[in-house]
């Protein structure tokens, strides 16, 4: 028997990793013709900044709320509207110290004058037309003060990974389950 609980265990350290990136506010947006881009699709981008506006929005759209203490910790919501649709949705962090990664089970230390984005989810009609990876940007410019931004996904989450890196994010490395170490000598090839 125990022997089969340290196959599964091995098992599930291997499935419980999450990849971290980053992008340095450089390289925000994409120009042509001196002319910022914006690629918007008939919708609008909202920033929701306490308990009570995201209370509000959560009973207007039919969303379910949850998680109302993250804005205790300086996290805010945003989302795309499309009509009378929640589209593509996320949370950020600023300044997070320790940031809980529920995923891996641990707290990971970013540098000051930084955001962590998390939670981010597309509905299922929206999906696969570029929402998730204009969503990170739109936060990115939304939080123009910000120096560096991180994003982690699951390891073998290859739509958000190739969303997050389609926004500009370069691969920084894996967190392995409890392993409170950032491996960087790693070769994604699914990307």
């Amino acid at each position: 028997m125990s022997s089969l609980f340290k196959r599964i265990k091995k098992l599930l350290r291997f499935l419980l990793n999450i990849i971290i990136l980053r992008k340095n506010k450089l390289n925000v947006y994409y120009f042509k013709n001196n002319k910022v881009l914006t690629t918007y699709h008939n919708h609008s981008f909202t920033v929701i900044t306490n308990k009570n506006d995201y209370l509000l929005f959560c009973k207007k759209f039919n969303f379910t709320y949850s998680n109302f203490d993250r804005f205790d910790y300086n996290c805010f919501f945003a989302c795309f509207l499309i009509k009378d649709s929640v589209a593509s949705y996320g949370w950020i962090s600023i300044n997070a110290k320790k940031f809980p990664v529920d995923e891996i089970l641990l707290k990971i230390d970013f540098p000051p004058n930084s955001a962590v984005l998390f939670d981010f989810k597309t509905e299922i009609p929206f999906r696969n037309l570029g929402y998730y990876s204009e969503l990170i940007l739109n936060f990115i410019k939304h939080f123009s003060n910000v120096k560096c931004f991180f994003i982690y996904t699951s390891f073998f989450n290859n739509y958000s990974t190739r969303g997050i890196i389609k926004a500009g994010f370069s691969l920084l490395g894996v967190y392995k389950l409890l392993s409170n170490r950032l491996q960087t000598d790693i070769n994604i090839i699914s990307l």
